[in-house]
């Protein structure tokens, strides 16, 4: 490319000087063919003085392309959309590659859940939405003094007509004996799958009524339910509440309570071979009515209450709920405790049937997907 080191770049009134090495460090792109051709034409015309190229991009786009260029790994891309959209256009174009996108912060969010009280006059309002981050290790309340939750997911919110053309009716879990309810429902991504599994027969839903043994698979082509693929059945016999969750893509965890709410057992099901496996179950907690999420190759067990409240040496009612997030670790087969849910009210509060969901914050970058 000839003894000229620098080449001028050149975007409507903004220009910069670059060097060869630094444009050409992509020596199969469209810019580097451009640096050599124009090079070449220079160094064929005596009136040459400079080798210059010019973008068709604005100004700002350029400078990016340019700091993109000089920066490399260490580039921090701007947070405007519109821009973003613009430099990836020019990238493609030339040929470039585009910054490295760093994936957004991944934190659990509480969304909904209940509170248990054994006293009168708790403070219901509040509570709104929980939020952790494994980067501070804490949860915040999001939504300061109220509940941020939309009017929708609070008390006998109704759907907007917007949503009506956006579900469809699906026929229930079903066993011979009628419609299943209180079961666990778990979706896995890699497999297509959904399972439910445990719960009881709506019809039979009384004190004497024993859980449903079963896996339920749901068939989302055909529109029906398949009971105990390839012979698979839930091994937790005796469980009372059940919370399940994909610790990854081929595997799922199902947590089920004992009756008394003191303990909770831990199976793992492997959907390629349809076998399950046991783990390390929940003991002297309070199991009922969990939370389950998977958040950094963890599972979180959320809350969660004791069938029946016990009494002190005086009589007096024991807390029968927890705030207590706990933490199961599959590659060890151990569990351990977080930081509990954030309630600094007077009473003694546990939170019980919380749905916690893990979710990425969303990084700039991910808008040019």
């Amino acid at each position: 490319m000839g003894a000229t080191q620098w080449v001028t770049l050149q975007a409507d009134s903004y220009e910069a000087k670059v060097s060869v090495a630094t444009l050409c460090a992509h020596p199969d792109s469209c810019l580097a063919n451009m640096v050599e051709m124009e090079l070449t034409s220079c160094a064929a015309d005596p009136a040459a003085t400079h080798p210059c190229i010019r973008l068709d991009c604005c100004e700002s786009v350029a400078r990016e392309v340019v700091a993109l260029l000089r920066q490399r790994d260490s580039y921090s891309p701007p947070t405007d959309v519109r821009l973003l959209r613009a430099l990836q256009q020019q990238l493609d174009f030339l040929g470039l590659p585009g910054p490295q996108v760093v994936a957004g912060q991944e934190v659990v969010l509480v969304p909904s859940y209940r509170l248990e009280s054994l006293l009168d006059g708790a403070s219901w309002g509040r509570h709104g939405m929980y939020i952790y981050s494994s980067s501070t290790r804490g949860w915040a309340n999001i939504a300061g003094d109220q509940d941020c939750r939309p009017a929708k997911m609070q008390a006998n919110g109704k759907a907007g007509s917007g949503l009506v053309n956006a579900w469809h009716q699906a026929q229930a879990p079903q066993l011979p004996g009628g419609c299943i309810s209180s079961h666990a429902l778990v979706s896995n991504r890699q497999e297509g799958l959904l399972l439910a599994i445990g719960g009881y027969n709506s019809d039979e839903r009384t004190a004497l009524a024993s859980a449903s043994p079963h896996v339920l698979l749901y068939d989302v082509a055909g529109g029906g339910w398949r009971v105990d693929p390839s012979g698979c059945m839930y091994p937790g016999v005796g469980s009372e509440t059940w919370a399940a969750a994909a610790v990854d893509d081929h595997t799922i965890m199902v947590l089920g309570s004992s009756s008394d709410g003191t303990s909770a057992r831990n199976d793992l099901l492997d959907l390629r071979m349809w076998r399950w496996r046991e783990g390390c179950g929940l003991e002297n907690d309070m199991t009922h009515n969990i939370g389950l999420v998977m958040y950094e190759g963890r599972a979180l067990a959320v809350g969660g209450r004791q069938a029946y409240a016990d009494f002190n040496s005086e009589g007096v009612a024991m807390p029968s709920a927890t705030r207590k997030v706990r933490a199961y670790d599959v590659a060890t087969d151990a569990w351990s405790e977080l930081p509990p849910l954030p309630y600094t009210g007077p009473k003694a509060v546990g939170v019980i049937d919380a749905c916690p969901v893990a979710m990425r914050l969303r990084n700039a970058l991910d808008w040019l997907a």
